[in-house]
């Protein structure tokens, strides 16, 4: 006979690696995989299995645990009988209440339902309706740590008249710390009628969802208690409690109850094969975002960039406006990006003293393609014969020690300074666009960022290499020689390992070449080493 949870026991275990481990294989899982799955979490002596999402949108399939009904569920895991609870989460407006048969007729036990603090009154009409069909009803407000305690006193007033089965403190974003989910957890349970039971679902983007779910077990409360986890953390992102550890401390600190064997039969026959088509876990990206409250899209947008130091990408999350944190706009942290970058400065001191250093010398620009390597040789005579003023472009080469060092890139500003010690070129003076914030490395001039940038060309408006060109323009100077300026095909195109490269970047090569098009027009462009752009430029 199936267990009632609300039996004395004060301490529950849901595991929702069906669901929200989801998020890193698109929920296909694999039928064999989702029975196997479920029926060893039931063999542990789970209390409660989430078995995927119920969605509008979804089409049948035995190897998702999306599910476009209810009665899909049936037909993908009833042939077992489950002593657990057996629950489907929705997120409100994305399932149809017609879509959710009657109790009777269902595998599943019950209905968790997912809403945001604007959707709280028709969330909660519609989680009457779900319990009007028997299923218990789970309320799931997303992003709780968007709700002041008197928003969560009132929510709780409203979930009162619901009586649902349990109310889940939802840390979306992997915000709390210990202090914000005891705060929490404290008004939740003195406001809460006696009888529903309180969850926490947590993310792991501060490694604190394993000490963060002991600290709430040992809160002393009479309340039923419900922990989400997933097997070996699964999950988006930063990954979820680990459902092997927190049964494992209950086994050992609590009541012996869970077989923590049939969890790593788990991992070890399933999981472990997913982790290494699939990537979860510990962050920076995932880190960023939570320690500056904002959502994680955001933080990923600003390193894809790989543009920034890590302190300028926190300067930039810092500074988003409190509705915008947790809600992702791409076109908002393009225009803070933008304007983070385009610092205003006079630099006409500075654009007279690199006119003066490099006189009547001609120019030899170094950027960081393999070409720089492959034809040393080349590039070496033409030192000899021309003698000119070398540039190096974001980068330093062990080969060809360069006169001016030119830093567009904050991100390689703050890798530069060990370079110039390990190669002994301290004596190289610098040029800094104004977004670099300076800390060490003091440059010898610095320019305006905004007025070297392509301007009609936005997706490389900030190459640095052509950002230098324009320089040059700026500067009046009527040719330039260029070698490592090679074009984007794979990452085996730089000189040195390692150097990132934007995954679009490849496609991009077309794009230059128009940008070196138009300043062709204006400064004369000598290729020393072959390049994927010098047929471009004639």
């Amino acid at each position: 006979m199936k267990q009632t949870l609300c039996s004395g026991r004060r301490i529950m275990v849901l595991d929702c690696t069906l669901r929200d481990g989801g998020f890193v294989n698109e929920w296909k899982f694999g039928h064999e995989c989702i029975i196997n799955i479920a029926g060893r979490l039931d063999r542990a002596n789970m209390d409660i299995i989430e078995v995927g999402y119920l969605r509008n949108t979804a089409i049948y399939n035995e190897d998702s645990t999306e599910f476009p009904d209810t009665l899909s569920i049936n037909k993908s895991i009833g042939g077992h009988h489950y002593n657990a609870m057996i629950v489907a989460i929705m997120d409100y407006g994305k399932c149809d209440i017609e879509r959710v048969a009657p109790k009777e007729s269902s595998i599943v036990d019950g209905i968790r339902l997912t809403f945001r603090k604007n959707e709280i009154n028709e969330a909660l009409e519609l989680a009457v309706k779900i319990k009007g069909l028997g299923y218990k009803v789970f309320l799931q407000p997303v992003a709780i740590t968007d709700y002041s305690a008197s928003d969560v006193v009132a929510f709780v007033e409203k979930a009162n008249s619901v009586q649902p089965f349990a109310v889940c403190m939802v840390d979306t974003y992997g915000f709390m710390s210990k202090r914000d989910l005891i705060r929490y957890f404290y008004l939740f349970d003195a406001s809460l009628d006696d009888g529903i039971c309180l969850g926490y679902h947590s993310h792991n983007n501060f490694q604190l969802s394993y000490s963060n779910s002991i600290e709430l077990i040992e809160q002393i409360s009479n309340r039923e208690l419900i922990i989400d986890s997933t097997v070996f953390g699964m999950g988006k992102g930063a990954g979820n409690l680990n459902t092997e550890m927190i049964t494992s401390y209950i086994n050992n600190n609590i009541v012996e109850k869970y077989d923590v064997g049939q969890v790593l039969e788990i991992i070890s026959l399933y999981i472990d094969e997913q982790k290494k088509l699939h990537s979860w876990g510990y962050d920076l990206r995932y880190f960023l975002s939570a320690s500056t409250d904002t959502h994680h899209q955001y933080a990923n947008y600003l390193i894809e960039k790989k543009t920034l130091s890590i302190d300028s990408i926190t300067t930039i999350l810092k500074r988003i406006k409190d509705d915008k944190r947790t809600r992702y706009d791409e076109e908002y942290i393009e225009s803070l990006y933008a304007e983070y970058q385009n610092v205003e400065i006079n630099d006409t001191e500075a654009m007279d003293g690199i006119r003066e250093f490099i006189g009547n010398r001609k120019i030899l620009l170094l950027a960081p393609g393999s070409s720089i390597r492959n034809e040393r040789e080349r590039i070496k005579r033409y030192m000899e014969r021309e003698n000119p003023v070398v540039i190096g472009i974001n980068n330093l080469f062990r080969d060809f020690k360069p006169d001016i060092l030119f830093i567009s890139n904050a991100l390689r500003y703050g890798q530069i300074e060990d370079e110039i010690s390990q190669y002994n070129m301290q004596d190289i003076k610098v040029i800094a666009t104004s977004n670099i914030s300076v800390v060490s490395l003091i440059p010898e001039w610095c320019v305006n960022y905004k007025n070297l940038l392509v301007t009609d060309e936005l997706e490389i408006s900030d190459n640095s290499a052509l950002m230098f060109l324009n320089l040059l323009v700026r500067l009046g100077v009527g040719c330039v020689s260029l070698a490592g300026l090679d074009g984007y095909g794979s990452n085996s195109n730089y000189y040195k390992q390692g150097i990132a490269l934007r995954e679009d970047l490849s496609k991009k090569t077309d794009i230059i070449k128009r940008a070196l098009h138009s300043i062709k027009n204006k400064i004369d462009l000598q290729f020393i080493t072959k390049s994927m752009y010098e047929e471009g430029t004639t």
